[in-house]
């Protein structure tokens, strides 16, 4: 798997978004629906969570994560974060 880019967009909502795509297999729908569960991998090794923690971290800072499906193939994660005013 190779991660393809990582692209910033700043929003007139004032939010920061970072997206990144990669060119796996696309997530079939059983793994899609579990993605976020703690406890859930689709590796031999490791706990299954950390895209549940990424993603509590996110909310805890009024962010957000989430996934769509990459119309070239493979899976983009995007993140948005609120930007804070200087």
């Amino acid at each position: 798997m190779e991660v393809i880019r990582l692209t910033p967009l700043l929003t007139p909502q004032g939010r920061l978004t970072l997206a990144t795509a990669d060119d796996a297999p696309e997530l079939e729908a059983a793994t899609a629906e579990r993605l976020y569960t703690p406890f859930f991998t689709t590796k031999v090794e490791g706990m299954g969570m950390g895209l549940n923690i990424c993603r509590s971290i996110m909310e805890l800072h009024k962010g957000r994560l989430w996934f769509e499906q990459n119309p070239e193939g493979g899976t983009i994660f995007r993140f948005s974060l609120p930007v804070a005013a200087t």
